[in-house]
């Protein structure tokens, strides 16, 4: 019939809607950024740093390289994390934004203390605490690199265009993705059985790569302890009804990377939340490095949502390898008793057998190794460099061999 719509129509229509929606507050976010900056070299943590430019996104921080002004200092370079509220605002409800940016702020607020109490080489390190000033949050961390989802997504309109243009040229092999991984799972198994938390909220963009190459975990604003009932009102996420503004997509965990047991609402557990969740997101993650597809689409609905999990674990894992695809599949598992625990994830095949990831491993705890090991290393090391790509090299093989040296030196002397 003449002018009726079809199905397909409508969804067509929405797709468009809503990437307009995105692109509009992204060209808002740009707008302000110089107001932003201008509002950070305010704040009391950056007094004796000299700010420079952005680097990073982890949504909804910005993040920016900052330079220490004194010589000598043991923090002579940070990255300096910024939540401008004017940006968040663009394009929110004006009836509902007020009270919204209040719970997001406290979210932030516990985010940041999550930083400070957590301690573990794979989780983002502190180095000056939160900062509240009538426009920002700010707070100060080890160097970023970049955000996995500024290399996966080119920051998503969150990043200045020569940054995004840089890291979608940014090139990282299979081999630093595994080591990566790996990193993360460590800082997953100590969230989970040392700090009694999930994360919730596992995301390319709560994965952070420092200037030394290391990927670190973050971003834990929904963070919640493992005894804690996800089915508290505070704990509900509504899917159901999505906001596409930058304060309603900040409120809640990202639905491409969320457990079923956090999106289906007739899934929601009565017992007490479990490290499982977590390890679906992971899984979600680890497949989109490997293969550059995402099995979830960045929005859809909840019945959406639904039909596509349940088709995962018997879904087509043709490229990915094969040793690591029995693995994923149960990492995808619909009920959470079903998924592999973090162990199994980084004990299986994939990793086990990859003797250049476990000279990467033994790169991580050199320190803790003894003159000797270090030395039969060192030997083993020109061997294995021309299957290290350049960045491994720089932030790996290089800065190992140097302290390596100093240190039989010493011995020596």
């Amino acid at each position: 019939m003449k002018g009726a719509w079809h199905l397909d129509d409508v969804k067509a229509a929405f797709v468009t809607a809503t990437k307009q929606a995105a692109n509009a507050a992204a060209q808002v976010s740009r707008a302000v950024a110089t107001e932003v900056v201008h509002g950070i070299v305010g704040a009391q943590c950056l007094v004796n740093y000299q700010l420079e430019n952005q680097v990073a996104s982890c949504f909804p921080w910005v993040i920016y390289s900052a330079r220490s002004k004194k010589e000598g200092s043991p923090n002579a370079h940070v990255s300096a994390w910024v939540l401008d509220k004017k940006t968040l605002l663009a394009g929110a409800n004006a009836r509902l934004s007020g009270r919204r940016l209040d719970a997001l702020l406290e979210l932030c607020r516990k985010e940041v203390q999550h930083l400070a109490r957590l301690k573990h080489p794979s989780v983002l390190r502190l180095i000056s605490p939160l900062e509240e000033t009538r426009t920002q949050l700010v707070f100060l961390s080890e160097p970023i690199f970049a955000s996995v989802d500024d290399v996966l997504h080119s920051g998503d309109g969150h990043l200045p265009a020569a940054l995004e243009a840089e890291r979608r040229a940014l090139n990282v092999s299979e081999l630093e993705i595994k080591h990566g991984l790996l990193q993360v799972t460590d800082a997953l198994h100590f969230l989970h059985h040392d700090a009694g938390l999930a994360h919730r909220a596992v995301s390319p963009a709560s994965l952070l790569i420092t200037k030394a190459g290391a990927w670190k975990l973050a971003g834990f604003r929904f963070a919640a302890p493992l005894d804690a009932y996800a089915t508290a009102s505070t704990d509900v996420f509504d899917y159901a009804n999505p906001d596409h503004s930058l304060l309603g997509r900040a409120l809640q965990p990202l639905v491409a990377y969320s457990a079923p047991e956090l999106v289906i609402p007739r899934l929601a557990p009565s017992r007490p939340l479990l490290p499982a969740g977590d390890v679906f997101s992971l899984a979600l993650v680890a497949y989109e490095l490997l293969t550059k597809r995402s099995l979830l689409p960045s929005s859809c609905s909840v019945g959406e949502y639904e039909s596509r999990v349940l088709a995962m674990p018997s879904g087509d894992m043709s490229q990915v390898p094969s040793s690591f695809a029995t693995t994923l599949r149960q990492m995808l598992a619909m009920t959470p008793d079903a998924r592999l625990p973090t162990a199994a994830f980084s004990g299986c095949a994939y990793f086990a057998g990859d003797l250049h990831l476990r000279a990467l491993k033994f790169l991580d705890n050199a320190l803790q190794k003894d003159v000797q090991q270090r030395a039969a290393f060192l030997a083993d090391l020109p061997s294995m460099l021309p299957n290290f790509d350049d960045r491994i090299v720089v932030y790996n093989a290089s800065s190992f061999i140097m302290r390596a040296q100093n240190s039989m030196i010493r011995v020596h002397v």
